[in-house]
């Protein structure tokens, strides 16, 4: 991992604050920014996700770009940031890992379950008739992005500082 600013000038860091401010972030915002290479270049999408320790899930339709783009390198990264109309209160998450597809009915199924609770307005969308696993959730595919690096970033606490932690 690259060196720690703060630690390399040798101010002490409380990286269980960090990681505190991380799973705190990671349960409440909605939102990722995925970004992949499928050759053709560069891609990020927005995607609405779960967090279930250490994963973060996602359903896609697999003809999506970066769906797509998945297939040909399962590397991908990721941004979580709660929103700010000042950037001195940026905070976030910068992440780097591997993606890949659920696989399973009762995995799928048990996240797919935890995923509407989070978002109980996308019901109607993937189980319409309320058949498990049916309506839209039968032609998406649902991803788990495993993060492999994690930096957390927080302006308020100087402008350009990561840190990185583990979950």
């Amino acid at each position: 991992m690259e060196k720690n600013p703060e630690i390399a000038s040798g101010k002490p860091v409380d990286l269980d604050a960090y990681r505190s401010q991380a799973l705190v972030l990671l349960r409440s915002a909605k939102t990722m920014v995925l970004a992949v290479d499928g050759g053709d270049g560069p891609w990020a999408a927005p995607v609405y996700y779960l967090f279930a320790s250490p994963g973060i899930y996602f359903f896609s339709s697999p003809r999506s770009k970066h769906a797509q783009a998945l297939r040909q390198c399962s590397r991908a990264a990721g941004a979580i940031f709660a929103d700010s109309d000042q950037w001195q209160q940026i905070q976030g998450l910068q992440m780097t890992g591997q993606v890949e597809q659920v696989q399973g009915t009762a995995r799928r199924l048990g996240i797919t379950t935890r995923y509407l609770a989070k978002f109980p307005q996308a019901k109607k969308m993937l189980m319409p008739g309320q058949s498990p696993l049916g309506g839209l959730a039968a032609r998406v595919n649902l991803y788990v992005f495993w993060p492999s690096e994690i930096h957390c970033t927080d302006n308020r606490k100087g402008f350009g500082r990561r840190v990185p932690i583990e979950l």
